[in-house]
């Protein structure tokens, strides 16, 4: 028998389509609880002016909103516009556990992306402190 890969199973799920320019969402909407995989295209984060984050691009299989929705935040913490026409692989809660289940690289890409964000958090907060007077 032949054993699927994550990535083809990823493709089963319902789609949505980025156009380029346009915002998935922004900091402070309403969450929809849903995970998304860039399958094709690219995603960057915004910062609080809206302008390109550097270094943020989200390429096919990136995870977008895994922090928020793993930490069940009520409200988006980011912001995310498509560089490119994309398309975004849609999960939700239930398809993280059950794909989570049969493949345990997706919990793998979880860990990773939440290590990814605390040490970003980690070099903005170190940004911050080097701005500040010292005493």
């Amino acid at each position: 028998m032949h054993k699927l890969s994550l990535f083809s199973q990823i493709r089963q799920l319902p789609q949505r389509h980025v156009r380029q320019g346009k915002l998935l969402y922004y900091y402070g909407s309403r969450s929809d609880y849903n995970i998304y995989v860039v399958m094709s295209g690219v995603m960057v984060e915004l910062d609080a002016d809206e302008s390109y984050k550097p270094g943020t691009e989200a390429k096919v299989g990136s995870l977008i909103g895994d922090i928020e929705v793993m930490a069940e935040s009520p409200i988006r913490l980011q912001s995310w516009k498509a560089m490119t026409d994309t398309t975004l692989a849609i999960m939700d809660y239930r398809e993280v556990e059950s794909l989570g289940a049969l493949y345990p690289e997706l919990y793998l890409a979880l860990l990773k992306g939440a290590i990814d964000a605390l040490h970003a958090a980690e070099q903005e907060l170190l940004k911050i402190s080097n701005k500040s007077p010292q005493r």
